[in-house]
């Protein structure tokens, strides 16, 4: 194996809070957490911003907002707790090349 391949190995992925492998144990965790994700109803949002794609699923009584931003150009957040999310949350802002997963208020 290469050596700068080193950081992609399960041990020093599952070390790094921020890594890939991370990411998708905590999606998982959160699926099996939330009634709407993954067994809830889907509804697509009609955004009007290019590049974004926007649904809601819902189920037993909560709602989580997907978001994933192909934009250019970060986008506001609605309001909610962040569940997940692919990069750190700039000041309220999705940006570009992200997604992310809101816990909407009831």
């Amino acid at each position: 194996m290469p050596s700068d391949w080193t950081s992609l190995t399960v041990e020093a992925q599952a070390a790094n809070p921020a890594s890939m492998l991370s990411l998708y144990r905590s999606a998982l965790r959160l699926r099996r957490e939330h009634q709407a994700l993954g067994r809830g109803e889907l509804r697509w949002v009609a955004t009007g911003a290019p590049g974004l794609i926007e649904l809601d699923m819902a189920g037993d009584g909560e709602a989580v907002r997907v978001l994933v931003n192909f934009g250019a150009s970060p986008i506001p957040l609605p309001r909610g707790a962040c569940l997940l999310s692919s990069v750190e949350l700039d000041d309220g802002h999705l940006r570009a090349e992200a997604a992310a997963w809101i816990l909407l208020p009831a």
